[in-house]
């Protein structure tokens, strides 16, 4: 294996990772974050489906070195 590929290994998600997405809502402009997926998010504040996605963050997962 060669070290690029070994960097891969470590780096690439895991299954059980974990996407919060960051959104702005179009009709009260309020901010949040969600594991939500851009198909099923609705504004927390307004109930709203017109959003806009700003942001994007992976938790957990991630692979790592074995210990």
């Amino acid at each position: 294996m060669s070290l690029m590929d070994k960097v891969k290994d470590l780096l690439a998600p895991d299954e059980e990772e974990t996407v919060l997405y960051d959104y702005e809502c179009q009709e009260c402009e309020t901010t949040f974050t969600t594991n939500d997926e851009p198909e099923s998010a609705t504004c927390e504040d307004c109930g709203s489906s017109d959003l806009e996605e700003v942001g994007r963050m992976y938790a957990g997962g991630g692979g790592g070195a074995p210990g």
